[in-house]
């Protein structure tokens, strides 16, 4: 029997509520609120099944956890993670647990009856971990980050969280279409009235990416500034922002618009993926930049805490330490096309291959304008 299972509670269709942030922190703050628990209102992720079936590996469902196991909540896709569980058991003799939950409200949550106890939380959602950490629910673990060699601006300030990787937010084009971008072309360019009705970007519904991106801008150069890049972009949207990254590349392979902005994860996905390999051959991936002396180019970040009521503690403690070790490093970018987020460690050969970027450092400044973004996307009447 392989030792972790894969869950996930049941989807129910809502209406979101007015504020995004509620939509975003809800899911967290429940969990985290809610212990000590029980387990119910579950199914298995039929799509995670396959996925694993088809692999070899068979997912079970233990009624009672055990010591020495690890309950890990996560957004992100579970096969994101996957062989690494196996490796840290295989390692250690900790079984782990993986519950995939989905961006809902909290009456939501409510209703499927979601209790179950948390030791560990992976989020894509830097603005979620950074505010339940303020709320005091996570632990610090002091110079974890030090002795992995994780650069402090990956690291939370009370060292509750750590980056286990990055990825750019980038800007793709077509050979047949635009080509490739020159070196010089900032995110500003995106609002240049040239490009009207030429843009895809995702929906805010699927991520959280440009949001960020708005909240870094607003740090960077300032309300008016960001506001009037803002109302550029919406002018230059080639149709209303939908679907995740994967349809932007989609989107834009099949000439419904010349430019699209999405994560440069999922080029490496499409093109390790025998069924999309060619769907995606066409297509060029460009690295923008700020306006700055030293360039640099925006990128988010996965990140991990340890659950400040979590049941398996010493399990969860150990499993976060793991995560930031050399060989989990390279194994996690190698799986998800990332960028590793110890310092002396290279890209996967495929990310390496799109050229080489500087990244952007000051997450500080998405957090502290994040509530500004979403304020200024809902003024704007855009979709991020």
């Amino acid at each position: 029997m392989f030792p972790y299972s894969i869950r996930r509670r049941d989807s129910l269709k809502y209406t979101p509520p007015s504020s995004l942030m509620l939509i975003l922190l809800a899911p967290l703050l429940f969990l985290l609120f809610a212990y000590p628990s029980t387990l119910n209102a579950e199914v298995e992720i039929a799509q995670t099944n396959a996925i694993f079936a088809a692999n070899g590996i068979v997912t079970e469902n233990p009624e009672v956890m055990p010591q020495g196991f690890v309950n890990i909540y996560m957004y992100r896709d579970p096969s994101t993670i996957a062989p690494l569980l196996e490796i840290f058991t295989k390692q250690t003799g900790i079984r782990t647990r993986v519950v995939v939950i989905p961006q809902v409200s909290d009456e939501m949550l409510k209703r499927q009856g979601l209790s179950t106890s948390v030791d560990i939380i992976i989020s894509d959602n830097i603005v979620a971990l950074e505010t339940i950490s303020k709320e005091g629910l996570l632990v610090r673990v002091y110079d974890i980050g030090v002795r992995n060699n994780i650069p402090n601006y990956l690291v939370a300030k009370d060292e509750s969280w750590f980056a286990i990787s990055t990825r750019a937010q980038a800007i793709y084009t077509t050979k047949a279409g635009l080509g490739k971008l020159p070196d010089n072309f900032t995110y500003m360019d995106l609002a240049d009235p040239k490009y009207k009705g030429q843009i895809c970007i995702s929906s805010g519904e699927r991520s959280n990416n440009n949001m960020e991106l708005l909240a870094l801008m607003i740090g960077k150069y300032g309300e008016s500034v960001a506001e009037e890049w803002l109302i550029g972009l919406k002018s230059n949207l080639a149709r209303r922002p939908k679907g995740d990254d994967r349809t932007q590349l989609k989107d834009l392979n099949k000439g419904l618009c010349t430019i699209a902005l999405a994560n440069s994860r999922y080029l490496g996905m499409a093109i390790s993926n025998l069924k999309e390999r060619s769907s995606v051959s066409n297509t060029v991936i460009n690295f923008p930049v700020f306006d700055e002396k030293k360039p640099t180019t925006f990128v988010t970040m996965t990140t991990i805490g340890v659950a400040r009521y979590a049941t398996n503690k010493q399990s969860a403690l150990r499993f976060l330490e793991f995560m930031l070790s050399v060989r989990a490093q390279r194994s996690y970018a190698s799986i998800n096309y990332e960028y590793p987020a110890r310092k002396e460690l290279s890209p996967p050969s495929i990310t390496k291959s799109w050229g080489e970027i500087v990244p952007n450092n000051n997450f500080r400044k998405v957090i502290s304008n994040y509530s500004k973004a979403v304020d200024m996307a809902t003024r704007v009447d855009i979709d991020l």
